[in-house]
């Protein structure tokens, strides 16, 4: 393990990425750990939305443990300065230290690069089923190795919305925002190949690497979807549809999207009308079925029935159905205001950090949580006011996922 990342900055940055390692460890996903995360008692001045009013803030220190720190942009800049006898000892050194039982020689090179590809599509499908929005994608903050690492301004998915991002710098042209990530990661990996054409001249083999991240992706994107809805698999003719027509209608109404597909599990397979949309009404901000529109109640009834025919047309054991959706659907995620209230309570010297899991994040060990704050708009952490959009939900074109992800 590498333990020589220690990171100095300040504690509003460090105390948010500390509990993400931990919270996302419960989750599955692929991901770096924080060993120990002290305070310096030194001011570090910053400036939190990048408007001009930077202020001192607590100094942190965050020592991160990961099997390798080493990214894309360390191939990248030996490549650009012409290093290549570094660039190749580089690539020798992570296949035998990282993939001893897979890969040795030059002749295994693209091999090697396939297998990074693969693990980036698996680790994307992780990001997008999980909401988790890293927020400053660039190739120097993919590992080589297929983990989270550097996810400096990342937020959770609160409200369903394809363009939101974290990171206010990015909140005009929103490039790594929500629904852009699996494109950047491809873009990222077509860098990647560029800075090993000088060791993989054949151009082929990298496009074949390139491939394997879309097929991986959208094998993996599939999988996680089936998953969440509690089907076994989504190959039947209509599941495009149903997955696609799922996602206009999160759009459509301001849906929380960890909530909602937590409490499809709750949805009565036999039942009609409103008793189908009873379950998912925590999910909707608008708060009752009273203050959604009426044209999109009934767009969701009829997909809700949709989805429970499908779902019948699989049999299977009801229960184990409902087990299987609670452990694909996290019941809770660390709310991007939570973060905010336990970076302020530490501040003011409470370290009993409210809203932090001090365990594993089980429902014993949370509280249930609100999933909008009752001071949202003002509240820095709040995903609509880190990176707000000019125009409200019901104004803005629908967006969606689907199975089908076109790479460009």
């Amino acid at each position: 393990m590498n333990l020589g990342k220690l990171v100095f900055a300040q504690l509003t940055q460090h105390l948010p990425l500390t509990t993400f390692r931990r919270c996302v460890a419960r989750y599955g996903g692929e991901h770096t750990r924080a060993l120990s995360l002290v305070g310096t008692g030194e001011a570090v001045v910053r400036d939190m939305f990048y408007d001009g009013n930077a202020r001192p803030e607590q100094g942190a220190i965050v020592c991160r443990v990961a099997p390798s720190f080493l990214r894309f942009g360390n191939f990248q800049l030996l490549a650009a300065h012409q290093e290549l006898d570094a660039l190749k000892r580089l690539v020798e050194y992570v296949m035998r230290e990282h993939f001893p039982a897979q890969f040795s020689g030059a002749a295994a090179y693209a091999d090697w690069f396939g297998e990074i590809c693969h693990r980036t599509g698996m680790l994307m499908a992780d990001w997008m089923r999980l909401g988790f929005v890293h927020g400053v994608m660039n190739t120097d903050n993919l590992s080589i190795l297929g983990l989270t690492i550097d996810y400096g301004p990342y937020g959770w998915l609160e409200g369903y919305d394809l363009d939101w991002t974290p990171n206010t710098t990015d909140a005009e042209g929103r490039r790594y925002c929500y629904g852009n990530q699996p494109q950047i990661a491809q873009w990222n990996l077509t860098r990647l190949a560029e800075a090993l054409l000088p060791l993989i001249p054949d151009q082929e083999a990298l496009k074949a690497g390139l491939t394997r991240y879309a097929e991986s992706f959208a094998a993996a994107w599939q999988g996680a979807l089936a998953q969440k809805l509690g089907l076994a698999s989504l190959d039947q003719t209509g599941d495009d549809t149903l997955v696609e027509e799922l996602f206009q209608g999160l759009a459509e109404q301001e849906t929380d999207f960890t909530i909602f597909f937590r409490n499809l599990a709750a949805v009565p397979l036999d039942g009609q009308g409103a008793a189908l949309l009873q379950p998912l009404l925590p999910a909707f901000y608008s708060g009752t079925s009273a203050d959604l529109a009426a044209t999109a109640t009934e767009r969701m009834i009829s997909w809700l029935q949709r989805y429970c025919a499908r779902t019948k047309s699989e049999g299977g054991d009801a229960p184990a159905r409902h087990r299987r959706m609670q452990a694909a659907n996290p019941k809770y995620i660390f709310r991007n205001y939570l973060a905010q209230q336990a970076i302020k309570a530490l501040e003011q010297g409470d370290a009993s950090l409210p809203g932090v899991p001090n365990g594993p994040v089980t429902k014993r060990a949370v509280r249930r949580f609100p999933a909008v704050h009752d001071g949202y708009g003002p509240l820095a952490g709040s995903s609509l006011v880190v990176c707000p959009h000019s125009k409200s939900w019901r104004d803005k074109p629908s967006v969606s996922l689907s199975l089908a992800t076109n790479f460009h």
